[in-house]
């Protein structure tokens, strides 16, 4: 199973990114648990992050914009 995380504070662009995500992962039928994240000090663990960032197994794919659909099918399929 694949642990996914969204990190941000919940803006817009959050909210679409895990909306994204969400969509990726019930398309890929790949076994993940998405998590939202938006406490500061868990995003921090992850170093310097600017908001909205996408981590797949612990792995920073997406930072500072939106994913596409595509590219978070192709990032659970690795």
């Amino acid at each position: 199973m694949k642990i996914v995380k969204v990190l941000g504070s919940g803006g817009p662009r959050c909210i679409e990114t895990f909306e994204i995500a969400k969509a990726a992962i019930n398309e890929s039928g790949v076994d993940a648990i998405l998590e939202k994240v938006s406490n500061y000090q868990e995003i921090c663990k992850f170093g310097f992050i600017t908001t909205p960032a996408l981590v797949v197994e612990g792995t920073i794919k997406a930072m500072n914009r939106v994913p596409t659909k595509d590219e978070v099918i192709a990032w659970l399929d690795e």
